[in-house]
């Protein structure tokens, strides 16, 4: 953005503000994703341990059946979470991609003539 010369930089610290929330948010997105993942994987192993141990008379088939109904709960709500995910990611870039073009779209006449007020990047 820009800031008149003798200003104290406001625009220019919220732009700076915008950029870091968004790319703090990506960071935040992508985390959640993969914890999300090492959960299924401790709730699984846990979850299977239990089995074990509770249903020592159980058939193996029984056995087999519930592990493969729990990866198939993990499995749906893995998915929709990446793709929730994708989607705030896709709009993150496109909100960084607008911020970044109204800077440039600012920014770019006043480089040309050093005259005018200062722009930040």
């Amino acid at each position: 953005m820009f800031d008149s010369a003798g200003t104290d930089f406001t625009l220019s610290e919220s732009y700076f503000a915008i950029l870091q929330l968004l790319r703090i948010a990506v960071g935040w997105i992508n985390e959640s994703m993969d914890n999300l993942s090492q959960l299924r994987d401790d709730v699984s192993k846990t979850y299977l341990e239990h089995l074990r141990e509770t249903t020592k008379d159980s058939k193996p088939e029984e056995l087999h059946l519930a592990r493969e109904v729990s990866e198939k709960n993990w499995d749906i709500l893995l998915t929709h979470q990446r793709r929730l995910g994708d989607r705030l990611l896709v709009r993150i870039r496109m909100m960084e991609a607008k911020v970044k073009s109204l800077s440039d779209t600012v920014c770019s006449p006043l480089l040309r003539n050093s005259k005018l007020p200062v722009c930040s990047r």
